[in-house]
């Protein structure tokens, strides 16, 4: 029987580190590694980069290591805190820690 798990609504390492164990069947990252990504990413932008490696584990059917399972997440945070550039020069801030994207000329 498959569990669903809702990663929204977790709010600590601990929780994480439990549901990444529960949903790729391998040891979480350690205390160090979700340190970084606590100290780079905020909380949303952390349960959201776990949550597209968990999509992307099921299309690849779990054919993704710890190791590509732990570089895939840091990737997507990092992408996702990333500002976007327009054609113009601008730059667009969309991570999801903006409550209202900001444009800033560059």
């Amino acid at each position: 029987m498959s569990e669903t798990i809702n990663i929204k609504r977790m709010d600590s390492a601990s929780e994480l580190q439990k549901a990444w164990e529960l949903m790729f069947n391998c040891p979480a990252p350690d205390n160090a590694q979700f340190s970084l990504w606590f100290v780079k990413h905020d909380l949303p932008v952390i349960r959201q980069a776990i949550g597209a490696t968990a999509m992307k584990f099921k299309r690849l059917e779990g054919r993704m290591d710890r190791d590509y399972l732990i570089k895939f997440a840091s990737s997507v945070m990092n992408r996702l805190d990333a500002p976007q550039h327009s054609e113009e020069g601008a730059v667009y801030y969309t991570s999801v820690k903006d409550t209202v994207s900001t444009k800033e000329t560059v």
